[in-house]
């Protein structure tokens, strides 16, 4: 996804795509619904963040999936 995407020949832990409705980032679906976009986690680096950080794999993604939604709400910037 980062080489077809980004042009980043490297694995990324989480990714995160913005979904622009309408023109403006938060805008009133007609279904009452927002969506913000799509956040993917890489499993492997997951695990290997598991492992370093001393955590349940799940704990992981659980950080990975919050730091990927604070990309699509604009408050995280690295």
């Amino acid at each position: 996804l980062n080489r077809k995407y980004r042009d980043l020949d490297k694995t990324t832990e989480v990714l995160a795509f913005p979904l622009e409705v309408g023109g403006g980032r938060f805008a009133t679906p007609p279904d009452g619904i927002l969506r913000l976009g799509d956040v993917v986690v890489s499993y492997p680096l997951a695990r290997k963040k598991a492992t370093k950080e001393n955590i349940l794999v799940d704990e992981a993604i659980e950080k990975l999936t919050e730091h990927g939604i604070k990309h699509l709400l604009g408050v995280s910037k690295d």
